[in-house]
């Protein structure tokens, strides 16, 4: 068969030689079009391998998939919420870093925030444990392996976990993101496992002046909560949030 291949492909580069283009067609093309048609229908044919010559994946796509490390976390509301205050928050906070390390994109998407209130600004940390056991209270402490004092997402001395303030628009909604330069998906303090926390009350940023201020930033109690999960897709990520 390989033999009778050569020399059907020979047969045609003679042909091409000995009649014009035009005469073999308009679409024939230059010698090496025939050949790799020819070679394409036995190959295809003998190896029932389909569509040789259609895109094929030199691995560039997979490499540019990889090149980000994903995390996702599924916001729902505490199991034990405030006495006062119970609000049905749901949605996702989505979360992307480059493998070789640099700033996280934080995207958050949550809707239930009740607006009859005075309250719109409302502190949103990494919390330390991924324990959902007792709701949102079990996840501990704002995320502070350095041992800093609480401050502002902005202030180089703060706690790793400290994102400041989301703030829910007229609907009852949060649709923004941000990007943090302490937060790590990579590495001995990557986030994976850990807990989001959407707190009732605005976070004072440690400028309260009173000493839960500098742990808590007087955000007060917990309404919704998740664990940071690491996912493969960056699907979160095919549409910006307008």
């Amino acid at each position: 068969m390989r033999h009778l291949m050569i020399l059907i492909c020979v047969s045609i580069l003679h042909l091409s030689d000995a009649f014009p283009y035009s005469a073999i067609g308009p679409q024939s093309g230059h010698h090496s079009n025939y050949y790799d048609t020819i070679v394409n229908y036995f190959y295809n044919r003998d190896y029932k391998v389909p569509h040789r010559n259609k895109h094929i994946n030199t691995g560039e796509d997979s490499a540019q998939h990889a090149s980000y490390l994903y995390g996702r976390c599924a916001v729902r509301p505490n199991e034990f919420p405030p006495a006062d205050e119970t609000q049905q928050i749901k949605g996702t906070v989505e979360f992307r870093q480059l493998v070789t390390g640099g700033p996280t994109e934080v995207k958050i998407s949550l809707q239930g925030f009740n607006v009859d209130d005075s309250k719109v600004k409302h502190g949103f940390h990494v919390h330390g444990s991924g324990d959902l056991t007792g709701g949102c209270q079990s996840t501990g402490g704002h995320y502070n392996p350095f041992g800093k004092t609480h401050r502002a997402p902005n202030d180089v001395e703060r706690h790793v976990g400290d994102l400041g303030n989301i703030v829910e628009n007229s609907e009852g909604r949060v649709e923004t993101t941000i990007t943090d330069s302490q937060l790590s998906l990579t590495g001995e303090y990557s986030i994976y496992g850990r807990a989001i926390v959407v707190h009732q009350g605005e976070d004072d940023l440690g400028k309260g002046g009173n000493e839960g201020s500098l742990k808590t930033g007087n955000a007060g109690g917990r309404l919704a909560c998740c664990i940071i999960g690491k996912i493969d897709s960056d699907s979160g990520w095919a549409q910006e949030i307008n």
